[in-house]
This record gives C-alpha cells, sequence and structure tokens, in this order.
C-alpha cells in the first residue's frame, strides 16, 4: 500500500505562503525555461571561472539544468569547483489542491539530479555550491535513478545557504535490469535536496513545503527531508 510523506517548516509556512501568493500575483514567479542538455558540453553558466575567488555563476533555470548535465551525463565530478546561485530559481510552477497534493503534475519538467550512483556509473558531485542566500522552487522529481533529490549523488561536496521551495517527490517500484542483470529498484531513496550523500558538508540549507509520495510493497522507502541516505562523516 503506498504511502505518502509531507515534510514542512511549519513555523514558515504561513508567512512563505502568503509571500508565495503575493509574488505569483505579480507575475514574478513563472517557471523559467530550461532544457537539459541543450548545450551538451558548452557550459558557460552566467559567468564565472569555476574558482574559489571567481565561482561559476548560476543565474537561473537553464544554468542548473547545465551543472545537472555536466555531472550526470558529460560525467565531471567537478572536484574542488565553486558555484554561487545569484538569483532565486523558479523549475515549475507548482498549483496544489486542497489536499496538498499537486494538480497539474502532467505539466511539469521532471529534473535530472546533479549526480547519481549505480552499478555502472558513479558521477557524484563533489564540488562547492553556494546558494547565496536564494531558492530554488518548484522541483519535481519523477524518481528514476539510485538516488533521487536535487543532488543525486555527492561526495567531499559542500552545500550551503540554499533553500528549497514546493518540492514534489515522486517515487514507484521502478523495474529494470542493469547490464548485470540484476534488478533495480531506483526510486526507494529520495531526499529533497540530496538522495546520497557522503562525507559532504551541508550548512544553512533548508527546506520549506515538500511532499513525498512513495508506492512500494516490498521495500521501506528510505526518505529525507534533506538527504534520503548518509554515509561517512559530515556534517
Amino acid at each position: 500500500m503506498g504511502k505518502t510523506f509531507f515534510v514542512r517548516n511549519f513555523a514558515l509556512r504561513l508567512f512563505s505562503s502568503m509571500l508565495l501568493l503575493m509574488v505569483c500575483t505579480m507575475t514574478v514567479c513563472a517557471a523559467e525555461e530550461w532544457e537539459y542538455g541543450k548545450h551538451y558540453r558548452l557550459f558557460y553558466y552566467s559567468g564565472g571561472k569555476g574558482t574559489k575567488s571567481d565561482p561559476y555563476l548560476i543565474g537561473n533555470a537553464q544554468d542548473l539544468a547545465d551543472l545537472a548535465y555536466r555531472v550526470t551525463d558529460v560525467n565531471d565530478d567537478l572536484t574542488g569547483v565553486y558555484f554561487k546561485q545569484i538569483a532565486d530559481i523558479v523549475l515549475n510552477d507548482i498549483s496544489y489542491g486542497a489536499d496538498g497534493k499537486p494538480t497539474n503534475v502532467s505539466q511539469l519538467q521532471p529534473w535530472t539530479p546533479i549526480g547519481e550512483f549505480n552499478r555502472i556509473w558513479d558521477d557524484d558531485f563533489q564540488g562547492i555550491y553556494d546558494g547565496n542566500g536564494h531558492s530554488i522552487s518548484g522541483l519535481y522529481i519523477k524518481a528514476q535513478f539510485y538516488y533521487n533529490g536535487l543532488f543525486g549523488s555527492c561526495e567531499d561536496a559542500i552545500i550551503k545557504n540554499l533553500t528549497l521551495k514546493n518540492v514534489y517527490l515522486e517515487g514507484s517500484k521502478y523495474d529494470n535490469k542493469d547490464y548485470d542483470g540484476y534488478n533495480v529498484y531506483s526510486s526507494w531513496i529520495l531526499g529533497c535536496v540530496v538522495g546520497k550523500a557522503k562525507s559532504s558538508t551541508f550548512t544553512n540549507v533548508r527546506v520549506e513545503n515538500a511532499l513525498m509520495e512513495i508506492a512500494h510493497k516490498n521495500y521501506t522507502p528510505m526518505l529525507g527531508g534533506l538527504i534520503g541516505n548518509i554515509e561517512g562523516s559530515g556534517n
């Protein structure tokens, strides 16, 4: 029987809901246009060189999607590379019904996590991501990897000063075979910020208004409002 998990910051929910209503009324929170893999191997972002003194600048949803593609498909773990978010980002404009569930799921653009892990590939994000006090809204994940979240898998990473708002993670039993012929049950490990974190540090990272839905008959889901699975030391 399926289970539904809610993660909410109750102290800020009323205020953030009122603020969100005001922002939407001013048409500021409309979802941005973005496409996974759009720029293939050309990653300019909104500026910067990826160093500590001159980090790559993430200024919009396309920059963020390019980062995901670079780690997950190009297989660049970005060890020691710096990123700074310079604006609030809206991936999807999610509408909610009276029951708290999204009403426009078919219109949402699913997110491909930054970094993946399975039996063949191990492409963890190993860089430094500074949200710089900004937010990412409308994250929708239809789970399809071993680990699912804004970041799928990270190791020795630093993620800080970031708020996720209006997150919807949808997981179900995903039957498939990997290259070794093993059954793949990927969608039962989910975290809003990161699916799997190994020896990583998280500072001032928050989630406001999130819904996780998991349907499993034979497996106990591993869920986290922030992190789904933690390995090794970290903060």
